[in-house]
This record gives C-alpha cells, structure tokens and sequence, in this order.
C-alpha cells in the first residue's frame, strides 16, 4: 500500500514497505521504528512529538508530528521555542508579518535578503547602490548580460545564509521565539537546506494565487526586489523586454507554487498575510486553525 516512503529528520534514509498480502494484525506495531495505526490511518514516527505534517500516498494517510496548537499558544504566550519561517512570492507580505512578529510579539529575526545586501555591501556600495531596491538594480533582469553571473551568486549566498540558520537552531543557537524571513527563491535552495527548514522551522507559505498575479506584477515594478527567475523568462523574437517580463510573470508563479506547497506545514492567503487591514494577532490566528 505504501512503498519507499522516506521520512524527514532523523528517519530520511530509512524506507518502509507495506504489502498488501499482510494481515492488519502482522503489520501493526512498529516498523523501522514507525508505529502504523490502521484503526486511524496514519503512520507515526516516535522521533516528532510536537507537530503534525501531512503527506499522503495510497493506502493509509501517512502524517508526521510538526506542532501542535498547544505548543503554538504556549510559545506565544512565554516567547520561548517557537521558530517560524516565512515562505512565498515576493510582495506578499513576509517582510511586513516578520517585522510585526519582531514588533509586537519579541520574536528575534533574520531577513534573508537582508543578510545577502550585508554580504555583497561593498559591491553594492561601490556602484552607488542601498538597499532592497539597490539590490535589485544590482541583480537586474533576466535580459541583461550580468543577470546570470549575479543569480547564481545570489542564490549561492541565500543557500548557505538559510542553511547557517537553521545550523544555528540546530545547535541551540536560540531559544527564545525566532521569525526567519525568507526569500522568494528559497524554493530554489539545497535539498539539504529545504530538509533542515522543514525540521527547524514550522514553515508558512504565504500563497499567491493566480488570480492576484497582475497585482504581482504590478508591484514588481514598482517596488522593485532581486528576482531568481531559472528558466521562467523566455522572450519571443523582437518582443518587448517589459512585456516579456510580465507575459513570463505567471509561468514564474506556477512554477513556484507547488515547491513552496511541499516545503510549507501550513498556508496563508496572500490576501491575508499582505492586507493592512488584518492585524498580526488576526493573522496568527489563521496559522494557528491549521494546526491540531
């Protein structure tokens, strides 16, 4: 019923076989350590005793321990050992909810994209460039001739600076509550990098659906921010530039959406987590129903 299964954390490498032609009785129990649950239909994993993530596969619903509702409200309350990253397409709202989880609920947090200007600042700095907005002007776009040295630079920064994070954590590096504000690129990073996310983190999507995509677009360039577009930009022979851009804006979404959806424990509407109009305790609440 379920083959070659591969667990996150401390079971990645360890693989489980259900057959079919076993009783119900022979295959309960544990199996690599996993206890199989036929009467509820989920597999569990005595390593994750704080949170719940889904995965599915045919047969039994197979689900992981992530974070409970209690340990979410618990964390809130005292400001110890809730580590939370933000995920999702640029301008929809993980810079303005990192910094409202900082703000109002003393979470430490680290701005991703903050921690790569610091790293190219002299580079930055010498062409006359601050900022996220100067940061962008110093990626480009996809069209120019220095775009695809500087993605790859700046995904080779972002990769190792959200790894050194999670190491952090991993180490015992924070214990009080922690907001790490990614890029819209971390779905680009190492799998190495997205498994110790997923083990450190209760990762949240922030999720752009297409029917918000003009407005996307929209502020793209208006405000702008460095973009890793991979194969996503393919201009027509003697297109315009810009309006290649927006035509390939889309396709650059949809093929974002289902790697952030395997990374994410839980989803917030970007017309939630953007909205001047929903407070920070609003928007928690939304993260805090998709929990048990």
């Amino acid at each position: 019923l379920c083959k070659g299964y591969t667990f996150p954390g401390n079971r990645r490498n360890n693989f489980f076989f259900v057959t079919a032609g076993r009783s119900r009785q022979e295959m309960a129990g544990f199996i690599g350590g996993v206890t199989l649950s036929w009467s509820s239909g989920r597999v569990r994993d005595p390593c994750y005793h704080d949170r719940i993530r889904p995965r599915t596969c045919r047969g039994p619903h197979v689900e992981m321990r992530l974070l409970s509702r209690k340990k979410f409200d618990v964390g809130l309350k005292t400001g110890d050992g809730l580590h939370v990253a933000l995920i999702g397409m640029s301008n929809c709202g993980k810079s303005y909810r990192s910094g409202q989880l900082e703000l109002e609920f003393g979470f430490q947090r680290v701005s991703v994209d903050e921690e790569i200007e610091a790293a190219i600042e002299p580079e930055l700095r010498a062409l006359g460039f601050a900022g996220i907005e100067g940061m962008a002007e110093w990626m480009g776009y996809p069209y120019m001739e220095t775009f695809a040295e500087r993605e790859r630079r700046y995904l080779e920064l972002e990769n190792d600076l959200t790894g050194k994070e999670c190491e952090m954590l991993r180490i015992g590096g924070s214990e009080s509550n922690f907001v790490l504000d990614t890029t819209g690129s971390v779905c680009y990073l190492s799998p190495h990098v997205h498994t110790s996310l997923k083990d450190k983190f209760l990762v949240i999507h922030l999720e752009a659906s297409l029917s918000v995509v003009d407005q996307l677009v929209d502020n793209y360039f208006k405000m702008p921010k460095p973009v890793v577009w991979g194969d996503s930009y393919q201009a027509k022979p003697d297109e315009d530039l810009d309006h290649a851009l927006r035509r390939c804006y889309p396709g650059l979404l949809e093929a974002r959406l289902g790697k952030y959806r395997d990374l994410a424990d839980v989803t917030v509407p970007a017309s939630v987590s953007a909205s001047l109009d929903i407070t920070c305790s609003e928007f928690l609440d939304v993260v805090r129903e998709q929990l048990i």
